[in-house]
C-alpha cells in the first residue's frame, strides 16, 4: 500500500482509511455489516483505487464523457445585475475563486453573459458561493433526459443482501462544458470576469446532463448498479459479487476521470436509505423520517389543539371508515360548555387516528405519471409539509409523506415571508427524491410567496433559496388557511430543534 496516498487511522485501523492527511475526507466502515476479514478486503480495494476519491474540496475529476452543451433560444447575451459583495466576505470569496482556478473549474474570460454571485454564510462560518442563473435559465431550452422511476428502482433491488451508495464529489463540477456553453456561464467580481469551464450548480437542466453522463459511464452494469443523478447505488446478493461490482464501478470512475466524495459514501450495509425509502433484503418501506412527524404529534392540551388535529385527520376522512365514530371522543371536547378533560377515550381516539394517518389507504406510493402537490405552512415555532397526489377526484388528496421541523431561536426572528419560504425549501429538500424533475404544485396560505419569484432585489438568504428553486418545476398556488389543515397541524408540533438540511 502506498502510504503517501492512503493512511490508516491508527485509532481505529480496521474501520477507517484516510485519504491523504485530511481527516474530513475519509472512507468509514464503522456501519458496514461484514466480518473483520471482509473489512480488510474492502480497505485493500479502496487503497487500490485511492485516486478515485477526493482528497479535498477542490480535488475533482474532469469527466471524459461528451462535453455539456447548453442550448438557448437566443444568442443575445443575458446579464444579471451583480450584487455587491460585503468587504468582510471578499477575502473568502477570492480564496474560493483561487480554488476554482487551480482546479480548472473556471477561467478568466471576456464573456458578456454574466450571472450575479450570491453569497450565503453557512453555520460553520464559511461561505456558500453560488451564481443566480435566473436570466440564463429563462432562455435555456430544457433537456429532459429521464430519471429512473423510484418504484422501478425499488423493484429492481428486491432480494439483494448488500447495499453501497457512492456520492459524487461536487458532481456537476466534474462535467466539462463545451466552449460555447462555458462562454454563457460567466460571472464577475470587482476586478475580473470569469467563466465556468465545468457545469455549475443552479442551471436549469443540470440534473439531466448529469444523469446522461453517469448512464454512459456505468453502461452495462444496470443489473447491479442504479444511478439517480449523483447518487450511485450498488446492490448484490453476496459479499463477493458486491466487491466485484464495486471494483467495476471504481474502475469506470477511473477510466472516465471521475471522483467520489469519501465522507458521503456508505459501504456494505444490509439496509440503506435511498430516495425516500428504507430498502433491505426482505422488503422496502417509506423512510421512517417520512412518518416520524405523524407518530410524534403531541397530545393536544386544549380545545384549539384538538380542533387543529381533527382538521388534519378530517382532510382524509374519505379514506377512514367510521371516521365520525372514531373521532367522537375528540369532537366532544369542542362542544360548547364542555370542559377540556383528556381521558383514556380521547387518547385511544387520538392514537387510532395517528396510526391511520401513517398507513394505507391514506398513505400511498407515488404515481410518476401524475403531478405532485406539496402543502406547506409555518408557525411561530415550526414548519410543516405534506407531499400528496390527487385521486381520480381532483379535489381529493392522498398523502405520500409528511415532514416537519422545529425552528431555531434565530429562525423564529426571521421575517414571516422568510419563514414561509423556508418551509417550502425544507419541503423540497426533504421530498426531492420524489419530486425532482416532476411538476410540483406548491400550496401555501402565505399569499406574498406567489410574487417573490419575480423580485430582483431580495435578502441574500432569500436569493440563495430562489436559486435553489430554479432546479424544480414548480407552480405556487395560494390556499385559504382554513383549508391548509394538514400542514397547519404539522407546523404546530414543537419537537427538538432540527436544522434546515443543507442542499
Amino acid at each position: 500500500m502506498a502510504t503517501n496516498c492512503c493512511i490508516f487511522d491508527t485509532t481505529n485501523a480496521v474501520n477507517t482509511i484516510t485519504i491523504e492527511e485530511d481527516p474530513k475526507f475519509r472512507i468509514s466502515l464503522d456501519k458496514a455489516v461484514c466480518t473483520e476479514a471482509q473489512k480488510h478486503v474492502l480497505l485493500n480495494l479502496f487503497a487500490e483505487f485511492h485516486d478515485v476519491f477526493s482528497k479535498n474540496a477542490y480535488d475533482l475529476g474532469s469527466s471524459k464523457t461528451d462535453s455539456v452543451h447548453i442550448y438557448t433560444n437566443t444568442e443575445i447575451p443575458v446579464r444579471g445585475r451583480p450584487y455587491r459583495v460585503p468587504v468582510k466576505y471578499q477575502a473568502e470569496l477570492q480564496k474560493h475563486i483561487n480554488g476554482l482556478l487551480l482546479s480548472e473549474r473556471i477561467t478568466e474570460s471576456n464573456t458578456p453573459w454574466i450571472s450575479p454571485i450570491v453569497l450565503v454564510p453557512k453555520k460553520n462560518g464559511s461561505l456558500r458561493v453560488c451564481l443566480n442563473f435566473r436570466k440564463l435559465n429563462e432562455v435555456t431550452v430544457p433537456d429532459n433526459f429521464p430519471l429512473p422511476r423510484i418504484d422501478s428502482i425499488i423493484e429492481k433491488v428486491g432480494g439483494s443482501k448488500y447495499f453501497s451508495s457512492l456520492d459524487m464529489a461536487n458532481g456537476y463540477l466534474q462535467l466539462r462544458l463545451d466552449d460555447e456553453s462555458s462562454y454563457k456561464c460567466g460571472f464577475t467580481t470587482e476586478e475580473k470576469v470569469y467563466a465556468y469551464t465545468h457545469l455549475p450548480f443552479g442551471l436549469k437542466s443540470a440534473a439531466s446532463y448529469f444523469q446522461r453522463a453517469l448512464r454512459t459511464v456505468l453502461a452495462g452494469l444496470e443489473n447491479d448498479v442504479l444511478v439517480y443523478i449523483d447518487d450511485v447505488l450498488v446492490f448484490s446478493k453476496t459479499f463477493e459479487s458486491h466487491v466485484q461490482t464495486l471494483k467495476k464501478v471504481l474502475s469506470r470512475f477511473r477510466a472516465y476521470n471521475l471522483k467520489a466524495s469519501p465522507a458521503k459514501c456508505e459501504f456494505v450495509k444490509k439496509s440503506i436509505a435511498f430516495l425516500g425509502h428504507e430498502i433491505n433484503e426482505c422488503n422496502y418501506s417509506p423512510n421512517e423520517a417520512n412518518l416520524h412527524t405523524i407518530k410524534q404529534l403531541p397530545v393536544p392540551t386544549d380545545a384549539k389543539g384538538v380542533l387543529r388535529f381533527l382538521g388534519m385527520a378530517g382532510f382524509f376522512r374519505k379514506f377512514i371508515k367510521k371516521f365520525s365514530n372514531i373521532a367522537e371522543p375528540l369532537t366532544r371536547l369542542n362542544k360548547k360548555d364542555v370542559p377540556f378533560e383528556w381521558t383514556s377515550q380521547q387518547q385511544e381516539a387520538f392514537d387510532t387516528l395517528k396510526q391511520l394517518l401513517a398507513s394505507k389507504p391514506i398513505l400511498t406510493f407515488p404515481n410518476y405519471d401524475k403531478e405532485f402537490h406539496i402543502f406547506t405552512d409555518a408557525s411561530a415555532v415550526a414548519q410543516g409539509a405534506m407531499l400528496a397526489q390527487t385521486t381520480d377526484d381532483p379535489n381529493q388528496f392522498q398523502a405520500i409523506a409528511y415532514a416537519s421541523r422545529t425552528l431555531s431561536d434565530t429562525e423564529t426572528r426571521y421575517p414571516a415571508i422568510q419563514i414561509e419560504l423556508g418551509a417550502i425549501i425544507f419541503a423540497l429538500r426533504h421530498f426531492k427524491p420524489y419530486v425532482y424533475m416532476s411538476k410540483v404544485i406548491l400550496h401555501t396560505d402565505h399569499r406574498p410567496l406567489k410574487y417573490i419569484l419575480a423580485k430582483q432585489k431580495v435578502h441574500e438568504r432569500v436569493a440563495r433559496w430562489l436559486i435553489e428553486l430554479q432546479q424544480f418545476d414548480i407552480e405556487i398556488k395560494h390556499i385559504d388557511g382554513k383549508r391548509n389543515t394538514v400542514a397547519d397541524c404539522l407546523s404546530r408540533a414543537k419537537d427538538e430543534v432540527t436544522p434546515l438540511p443543507e442542499e
